[in-house]
């Protein structure tokens, strides 16, 4: 495993070949070092652990480990210690290579063609730090000789801070049920909706938001920071996490996950499959999202 340093004269990212994970992002402004994500405490800190991971060919979880597809039904195994469920796939535990490597440039690419897997696909990330921000472009390519439902979504890690302010819009918000899955598809509440500017609520959050347009406003008015995160309109839906609570009752988390993602979490078990994409074999689902912050005034934006 490698970590790969990103830099320019604004912005640095440090990416870790294992997991595809970003284990750090720093905007340099004003003779300040911000951090945009979670940084990483060690190198080979898992996952759950970094500023963000992959989620390819899915996200989240599979509801009772399997589904059927075309006349046939694929069955998983728990593929981590804490959870029941088949999560996220394999390329957030698997080592990528790299591909291109600049300065300000990584591509990553990790395959899994196992004989008997039912995904069998290459994935690649390219993370680009530009003059304004951060970008990754992710994709995902069907290398099996069967069609599929393929997703694509990311994990990032910002820091929850007292004062820490959060805008987007979305049409509608799924609860969340047993094994941690979306439940009932119901109108956002008025502590969840964010249509306005306002500070995620001091609970346990972790649900799914559908109809949203692919731009998020997060403020943290302590840095004097806004981020602006943009993607592209196959990421029209997210998860937004936040877990107060855990591992104590009393205790408030120090960070939040917003997740784009192009499906909800048990699509694979829908109707139609939700918002999962039908990949014929050799076809690709690509998608970017976008980091730009800003410097705010104290009275906000």
């Amino acid at each position: 495993m490698s970590i790969i340093t990103l830099k320019n004269q604004q912005f640095e990212a440090h990416i870790a070949s294992q997991g595809g994970t970003v284990h750090g992002l720093w905007w340099h402004n004003q003779g300040r070092i911000i951090p945009l994500l979670r940084e990483a405490k060690h190198a080979d800190a898992a996952p759950v652990e970094t500023g963000g991971f992959p989620l390819i060919p899915f996200g989240n979880r599979i509801p009772q480990n399997h589904f059927s597809f075309e006349g046939r039904d694929y069955h998983f195994q728990a593929n981590t210690d804490d959870d029941p469920l088949y999560i996220h796939g394999e390329s957030w535990h698997g080592l990528w290579q790299i591909a291109e490597q600049t300065d300000d440039r990584l591509v990553l690419r990790f395959t899994h063609d196992k004989a008997d897997a039912a995904f069998i696909y290459e994935a690649e990330q390219s993370f680009t730090l530009d003059e304004t921000g951060f970008s990754l472009s992710m994709r995902v390519t069907n290398k099996g000789d069967k069609a599929m439902p393929f997703g694509l979504g990311w994990h990032p890690y910002f820091h929850l801070t007292e004062q820490t302010q959060l805008q987007l819009n979305a049409q509608k918000m799924w609860t969340q049920g047993a094994g941690y899955l979306p439940e009932n598809r119901v109108n956002i509440p008025d502590d969840l909706n964010f249509s306005s500017m306002k500070k995620i609520p001091d609970h346990w959050v972790n649900n799914g938001f559908e109809g949203w347009d692919g731009t998020a406003t997060l403020v943290w008015p302590e840095q004097n920071t806004a981020l602006t995160m943009s993607a592209d309109p196959l990421f029209d839906r997210f998860f937004l996490y936040a877990p107060h609570g855990v591992p104590e009752l009393q205790s408030r988390s120090d960070y939040f996950c917003l997740e784009p993602m192009s499906h909800m979490a048990g699509d694979h078990c829908r109707d139609g499959y939700g918002g999962l994409k039908i990949l014929q074999p050799s076809e690709s689902l690509s998608g970017i999202i976008r980091l730009q912050p800003e410097h705010i005034k104290k009275s906000g934006l």
